[in-house]
């Protein structure tokens, strides 16, 4: 049967997908997928002949309310691809032809309907090598992209992941055994290790951020948090998603300027992802005193690194930002990111020496300046 042939196709090209085949007014699931997908999405197993004598398990949910239905399937860890018409039926000469227009996974969605206000959507890659292990964390609802590294131990690789707590995890195929233990029950993406390839990444984030050079970051020599990148932005566009240049935030996040939370001590503060919120923990809080999404998410990035250095956290920040201090290029104007690595005070107080990423090749004086800005409400 030619539709039956079409949804075949498609799904040997995503086998680890849960297929939703755009059928007249429908989302249909065949075969196997019907058969995960029923029970999740409390909707009924049918079936119906296709072919000579064969009948085949069949699903469907409403084309018109798949959001409700698409959440349920990620929300249980699974990833779905939407195959949908292309062409007009009027217009098609024979079968309508069918693509698959967006890969849905829990980490890489963008659309409100899958969010969930006042926390972040992390995707996570994670690159393991003997000198260090490369982290990569990116929210692509907000264009959100942290890179870190840490001591080449399990017990560090796991407090990094308790606190950013990631809708989803991308690794390499060959660092499987070594991860299944720490995973748990996250949904994971095993991807090929070409794809943890640092000199791609350099080149890609230099394009997406309109940069020479990712000095001025502090992440330039990290080759395992930037092995971690590529394979983080190989895997977003894998899911459809465009990576424009200008809509990506790059930072570093050195683990020596912020406070250490081990997973018990998380817990008990009511900062653990298994730990439901109330209001009497600091979750509870943020709901309550956030007055925006975007204040909730940063009071939440507040209280998961506790800043370690006195000076940096009374020093004054920008209206509309949060930590670390923006600054002013005197070279070119051009605001941008200080490094976090230091961590303390300016040399003079009042400036930071750097460079700017417009001028490499040559040191610029950055100013700084502005005040804590009125994020939250008052009581």
């Amino acid at each position: 049967m030619p539709v039956l042939e079409q949804y075949e196709a498609v799904k040997r090209e995503h086998p680890d997908a849960i297929v939703l085949f755009r059928l007249g007014d429908f989302y249909e699931t065949f075969g196997d997928d019907a058969e995960r997908a029923a029970p999740l999405l409390g909707i009924t197993l049918t079936s119906r002949e296709l072919g000579k004598g064969q009948r085949y398990p069949m699903a469907g949910v409403p084309y018109h309310a798949y959001e409700s239905y698409v959440g349920k399937l990620l929300r249980a860890g699974l990833k779905v691809a939407l195959c949908d018409q292309v062409e007009a039926a009027g217009e098609a000469r024979g079968l309508v032809r069918r693509e698959v227009v967006r890969v849905l996974t829990p980490g890489t969605v963008v659309e409100d309907a899958y969010l969930e206000g006042g926390g972040t959507n992390y995707a996570v890659a994670v690159c393991l090598r003997s000198h260090y292990h490369g982290i990569a964390a990116l929210d692509c609802s907000t264009g959100e992209l942290a890179l870190l590294r840490v001591e080449p131990t399990e017990d560090a690789l796991r407090d990094e992941l308790t606190r950013l707590r990631p809708a989803e995890l991308v690794a390499s195929e060959g660092d499987r055994p070594r991860l299944l233990a720490l995973v748990g029950t996250t949904p994971v993406s095993w991807a090929d290790p070409l794809d943890f390839d640092a000199r791609a990444a350099v080149e890609r984030l230099q394009t997406l951020l309109g940069v020479e050079t990712l000095a001025a970051f502090g992440c330039d020599e990290w080759p395992e948090a930037l092995a971690a990148a590529q394979a983080l932005l190989r895997h977003a566009e894998r899911s459809h998603l465009r990576l424009e240049p200008g809509l990506l935030r790059l930072h570093a996040e050195h683990p020596r300027a912020y406070m250490h939370l081990d997973p018990p001590t998380r817990k008990s503060l009511g900062l653990a992802a298994e730990r439901a919120s109330s209001g009497d923990d600091l979750i509870g809080m943020m709901v309550r005193e956030a007055t925006t999404t975007m204040g909730a998410r940063e009071l939440r990035r507040w209280l998961d690194q506790p800043l370690r250095n006195r000076a940096w956290i009374a020093s004054p920040r920008e209206p509309g930002k949060g930590s670390p201090p923006h600054a002013t290029c005197t070279a070119c104007s051009r605001r941008w990111s200080r490094c976090r690595a230091c961590g303390g005070r300016p040399p003079n107080g009042r400036s930071w020496p750097a460079r700017c990423p417009r001028h490499p090749k040559r040191s610029s004086t950055i100013s700084l300046g502005g005040r804590w800005s009125t994020m939250f409400r008052r009581r």
